[in-house]
């Protein structure tokens, strides 16, 4: 659930934008982790996707995971918020030390690693290219 800055009871303006915040986060969630499942079974696995927004992000996953009976978990490091220069986010950090299943966790890398990855790339495809598509 998005949280609005409040000063004193919302308006019937701000509870008609927070219902257009969640309904728009329902729909790209729900988007974004049909692409993910729809890759994973492309792989030949099975996988089943969940999308829960009330309470804590925190328990709310470990719950999640008992209850599932999950056989792998795989987290990113760090999530929208967290500063990048802690080992890993509060989510991940919590869930190391609350859940028994196995857990990768997806180190992301610094902006200037990725950007100099990118430009190399780049620098490859350029020089792969035949000398007249090059010079134009």
């Amino acid at each position: 659930t998005p949280e609005l800055t409040k000063v004193g009871p919302l308006t019937a303006q701000d509870v008609e934008l927070e219902q257009r915040v969640i309904a728009r986060n329902a729909r790209v969630a729900r988007s974004y982790l049909d692409q993910i499942r729809a890759r994973v079974s492309e792989a030949g696995l099975a996988a089943r996707t969940v999308i829960s927004r009330s309470g804590d992000v925190r328990t709310r996953l470990a719950r999640l995971v008992r209850r599932e009976g999950v056989d792998l978990l795989i987290l990113s490091a760090h999530g929208r918020r967290g500063p990048r220069d802690t080992p890993c986010g509060s989510v991940a950090a919590h869930l190391l030390t609350q859940v028994t299943a196995p857990l990768l966790v997806v180190r992301d890398r610094p902006r200037r690693v990725m950007t100099r990855l990118s430009q190399e790339a780049a620098g490859r495809a350029a020089s792969a290219r035949p000398p007249a598509q090059a010079a134009s």
